[in-house]
């Protein structure tokens, strides 16, 4: 019995321990840590950038349509951290990326934004600026320079790690991409506690730096040496375009014996298909420009203005010897150049035309019509693909004249008989005066 009231005795021991333990739990459970570990998300900044060039002939005018469109994404995936790289997200709101140029300001709001070379001037030369290793930049061209800002203001990251955006550059019709279409930015962001001595705690982030890259990069930076980089990758900060125009030069010859070098010629240039709205420059130094003549042409500024659908015309006046010269046409531009009609005629009255080209391919030449002055390049006739290199154009007319024979050199011969006799007869009564005046005396 005695042993009985033991053993219940311990059974309730117990039985009261468990229920002191299980009560317990829930105390010891509540005493843990209630605070995480979380950042502080970081803005990026305005700190990144590109140098953006626009090439252009030496002689030729930034066209207005010279506005370029880029914009901003984003990779699909995540790439995950290996032992010899870096963890790389995709970068967030990518759409809230501005790019702008600093005395511009920004563009647009929604990831995709213009750059506008249009009224700027380019006036650095060849060899003027340590710049003649950028593609497409050679003796004969000139470009402008645009420092391009890649703005993070607006976005928030959130924990450390290597943020990927892609910048693409949008084709601008009329102008050529000759480097850096595509573009990857890597954003490096950094816990400011490296050491982690705080638990419990809320960190602090800072954006360490930018890294461009030429193309698209689908490859983590390496984590062992800090210039590391993806693989394959080049570091790129450029972007260049080219505008691939091309010059047409008239030029007016007279042969003949009654081919009469003073007078002038009227012409008319009609283009078509061009860039819209540009202005063509036109080299005048070869051709008179005064009261009289080619009154429609500026000294100042001697331009072709190229109206929204990409026409224009010209009408001008060349003496034998003379030219002018069109900078400036787009490639695929057409053109007719027609030798007008003076007083009723074509030309001048008695003149013969030849019409004569100098292209560099079959392809690009021109359909001429002698008969009716006249030489088209259009979609109507050749190749219908425009202009390809520069033309070069001649009108050469012709007035020729024979002289009578057997006339004028009969003739010349009793001429000269009847002056000499003349001239004898004038020597002979002078000498006569004198004597009778000496005499007389």
């Amino acid at each position: 019995m005695k042993n009985k009231r033991l053993r219940n005795r311990i059974i309730a021991i117990i039985a009261a321990m468990a229920l002191i333990v299980l009560a317990a739990i829930p105390a010891l459970a509540a005493g843990g840590l209630t605070n995480e570990n979380t950042y502080n998300p970081t803005s990026g900044t305005s700190g990144a950038g590109f140098d953006k060039y626009l090439i252009i002939e030496e002689n030729d005018i930034i066209p207005p349509t010279a506005v370029f469109n880029f914009e901003v994404t984003a990779p699909i995936d995540d790439i995950d951290a290996t032992s010899n790289s870096l963890q790389v997200f995709s970068g967030p709101d990518p759409q809230k990326v501005k790019l702008y140029v600093a005395e511009d300001g920004v563009d647009g709001s929604s990831g995709s934004y213009n750059i506008s070379f249009s009224g700027a001037s380019a006036d650095v030369s060849f060899g003027d600026s340590g710049a003649e290793n950028l593609e497409g930049f050679e003796s004969g061209t000139k470009y402008a320079k645009k420092s391009v800002v890649i703005d993070f203001t607006d976005v928030a990251f959130e924990k450390p790690g290597v943020y990927r955006y892609y910048i693409t550059e949008n084709p601008t019709t009329g102008f050529g991409i000759k480097h850096g279409e595509y573009k990857t930015i890597d954003v490096y962001v950094s816990d400011t506690d490296p050491s982690g001595t705080t638990s419990g705690s809320v960190y602090d982030l800072v954006v360490d730096g930018y890294v461009m890259y030429d193309g698209n990069i689908t490859e983590a930076p390496g984590n062992n040496d800090p210039a590391s980089r993806p693989s394959g990758a080049t570091k790129d900060d450029i972007v260049v375009n080219k505008y691939p125009s091309v010059d047409l030069t008239v030029m007016k010859k007279v042969s003949g014996n009654q081919a009469s070098k003073s007078d002038f010629f009227s012409f008319t240039l009609e283009i078509s298909n061009g860039t819209p709205n540009a202005k063509l420059t036109l080299d005048i130094s070869n051709m008179v420009i005064n009261d009289d003549h080619n009154n429609g042409i500026s000294t100042t500024a001697p331009q072709i203005a190229l109206d929204a659908d990409g026409n224009g015309s010209l009408t001008f006046e060349l003496q034998h010897g003379q030219s002018i010269r069109v900078f400036g046409l787009a490639e695929g531009s057409f053109y007719s150049v027609k030798e007008n009609d003076t007083e009723g005629k074509l030309s001048k009255a008695g003149y013969t035309t030849v019409i004569t080209q100098s292209v560099t391919d079959a392809s690009e030449q021109g359909e001429i019509d002698d008969t009716e002055r006249i030489i088209v390049l259009n979609s109507g006739t050749g190749s219908g693909k425009g202009m390809k290199k520069a033309n070069e154009i001649t009108f050469t007319n012709t007035k020729e004249g024979k002289i009578p024979t057997g006339v004028n050199m009969k003739v010349v011969p009793i001429v000269v008989i009847a002056l000499l006799f003349i001239g004898g007869i004038s020597v002979l009564t002078v000498r006569m005066a004198k004597k009778e005046e000496n005499e007389e005396v």
